[in-house]
C-alpha cells in the first residue's frame, strides 16, 4: 500500500489514486520545446463529482496520458488548478516562501491582474513562481474567486490558512 494511502486512511479518508486522465477529467495540450510534457486543461468533472458524493476522495499524480497513448509530466500547479477547476473548489498554491514576493523580497498581501502583469514584465516574478501565479490566475477568473499563494514552511502559516485567516497573497480575481 502506498505512503499517502496508509496516511489518508489514518485520517479517516477514502483515498482513490488517480491519474490526471481518469475519466477524461483532464485534456492535454504538449509542450514539444519540453519534450513529455503536458499542460492539463479541465475536461469532465463526471468521475470526481461521482468520487466526491459517495465519499471518496481523489488523489492524483500529476501525469496525464496524450491523444497518442504518451505519458505526460504535468505541473503539479496546473494539474491543481484544472481540478479545482473542475470540481469548483478552492485552490491554495503552497511553495518555499511565504507568498508572492516584491523586488525587494517582500510578501505582497493582494495582488491584482494588473500588478501581476507588471512584476512579470519587470522580471520579478519568473520561473516557478510564474507558473504558480499563472495557475493562480487563470483559476481565478474561471472560478471569479480570489485564490491564495502560501508557504508550506512555517506551521502558524498553515494553521492560520485552515482557520481562513488570511495568510500569503491573495490573487484577486
Amino acid at each position: 500500500m502506498p505512503k499517502w494511502s496508509s496516511r489518508a486512511m489514518l485520517q479517516g479518508l477514502k483515498p482513490v489514486g488517480l491519474n490526471l486522465s481518469a475519466g477524461n477529467a483532464c485534456q492535454f495540450t504538449v509542450n514539444t520545446k519540453l519534450g513529455a510534457v503536458g499542460i492539463a486543461k479541465p475536461a469532465d468533472a463526471t468521475l470526481l463529482n461521482v468520487l466526491l458524493a459517495e465519499g471518496f476522495t481523489p488523489v492524483f499524480s500529476s501525469i496525464g496520458i496524450g491523444s497518442e497513448g504518451q505519458l505526460l509530466n504535468v505541473n503539479a500547479d496546473l494539474a491543481a488548478a484544472a481540478i479545482c477547476q473542475l470540481v469548483k473548489g478552492q485552490l491554495v498554491l503552497l511553495t518555499d516562501v511565504p507568498g508572492i514576493l516584491d523586488g525587494n523580497m517582500q510578501l505582497i498581501p493582494e495582488l491584482s491582474t494588473e500588478h501581476a502583469a507588471q512584476l512579470v514584465a519587470q522580471g520579478v516574478i519568473k520561473g516557478g513562481m510564474k507558473v504558480k501565479l499563472d495557475a493562480a490566475l487563470d483559476t481565478a477568473a474561471a472560478l471569479k474567486s480570489n485564490i491564495v499563494v502560501a508557504g508550506w514552511q512555517n506551521p502558524d502559516d498553515l494553521m492560520n490558512l485552515m482557520q481562513d485567516k488570511p495568510v500569503g497573497t491573495c490573487i484577486l480575481y
